[in-house]
């Protein structure tokens, strides 16, 4: 799929939107919690070996902690609950990335808003990472887009547009482990959301959040979201190198 004329950014900032969920963690149940609901991303993925969810490692390990402390505390994808340690295929804290087993969850549930998400298929094996000056589309759901309803459990807005997304940037190093990202978007698509960008002193909630780049007519995935440093000075990609076709991670 290529892009052309004037509105390739546009185009290109919507795209990594249309593979992705949100992921938040809160407790339905109306009890008194005294831990606040917080959310992430997932990035959705057709291997060959069937349909996956990745997010980051952080995600999953906060889900334990709070599940510790209170019992009642749900895990959802989109408007789905599910529990994330059933459908672990692979995990790692270094890489600081988690595969989630999809194969028969319902889609239409996976995300916030009119239609169904889908399931970004890689054309070739093995997945590869950006390079430095290219420019890099990301998605995610900022968690300044998560409201808390009178049982403090997570509610997104979701936008006419349906496009919740980051925008497109530009890689500024690559290294054998991390893509980095200096967030100076190139164009930055707001959606509908409470607050612009540049009101912003973070970025939480973007973890497992994907970035594509634009290669000839092809766009390729390229990376997943792992880090976002305070005040906005550099978004950090594991690069998509890593997941293999059967959901496996592989660590060099």
């Amino acid at each position: 799929m290529g892009f052309h004329d004037a509105g390739l950014e546009a185009e290109l900032a919507r795209f990594p939107m249309r593979f992705v969920a949100p992921v938040s963690l809160s407790d339905p149940s109306g009890t008194v919690d005294p831990t606040p609901p917080s959310n992430g991303t997932m990035t959705l993925l057709e291997l060959p070996a069937g349909r996956v969810g990745v997010s980051c490692h952080h995600v999953i390990e906060a889900y334990r902690e709070q599940r510790r402390l209170n019992a009642s505390r749900v895990f959802k994808v989109g408007e789905l609950p599910l529990d994330p340690l059933d459908r672990l295929i692979a995990e790692d804290p270094i890489l600081d990335l988690a595969i989630l087993d999809l194969h028969d969850v319902d889609p239409g549930r996976l995300i916030l808003g009119a239609g169904e998400p889908e399931f970004f298929q890689p054309a070739t094996w093995p997945l590869g990472t950006a390079e430095p000056g290219e420019l890099i589309a990301l998605g995610g759901w900022p968690s300044f887009y998560r409201t808390e309803n009178s049982q403090r459990h997570a509610d997104f807005g979701v936008p006419s547009s349906g496009a919740f997304a980051l925008g497109t940037t530009r890689v500024i190093d690559v290294g054998i482990e991390n893509i980095v990202c200096e967030p100076s978007w190139d164009y930055w698509l707001e959606g509908e959301g409470p607050q612009r960008m540049d009101a912003l002193a973070d970025l939480g909630g973007l973890s497992g959040g994907p970035g594509f780049v634009q290669r000839g007519s092809e766009l390729h995935f390229v990376g997943v979201i792992f880090a976002v440093a305070q005040f906005r000075d550099y978004l950090r990609l594991r690069p998509a190198r890593f997941i293999g076709p059967d959901g496996t991670l592989r660590r060099e």
